[in-house]
């Protein structure tokens, strides 16, 4: 089990895989993992340790964008990460940080202070395609 969560399911899938190829009944290539129960044990344990980083990296990540929402509007941090408005207003949300951050309800366009336009020092770096546009 601890080498399915290592390698994150690779020599499952690869087994199964090369059994499917080979046209081998769906419980021989599952002894050398210790059977078809054995492995659906795995396969829950992986999909549980993946559910846990998953959640621990979008709580991270909505509170990077909370931070990022003291200097810079909804839109610009958005723009930056190719994503919509939505997802990083839902992804603050879901952090948990809204309440504790009013400003991220601030007016797209605005300042942190709410009272002028943001101006060119403050918006984040725009990442360049491939033609050097922004």
């Amino acid at each position: 089990m601890a080498q399915v969560l290592l390698d994150a399911g690779d020599a499952l899938v690869a087994a199964a895989t090369a059994a499917e190829a080979a046209a081998e009944g769906s419980e021989r290539w599952t002894q050398r993992f210790g059977g078809a129960v054995a492995v659906a044990a795995a396969l829950t344990e992986l999909q549980a340790h993946a559910a846990a980083v998953l959640e621990r990296a979008a709580t991270l990540r909505g509170q990077v964008y909370a931070g990022l929402l003291q200097q810079h509007s909804l839109a610009e941090v958005a723009r930056a990460q190719g994503v919509s408005r939505q997802a990083v207003h839902r992804a603050a949300r879901t952090a948990g940080v809204l309440h504790e951050h009013p400003a991220i309800l601030r007016p797209v366009g605005l300042s942190s202070e709410g009272r002028r336009p943001v101006s060119e020092g403050d918006r984040l770096q725009q990442p360049t395609d491939r033609g050097g546009r922004r």
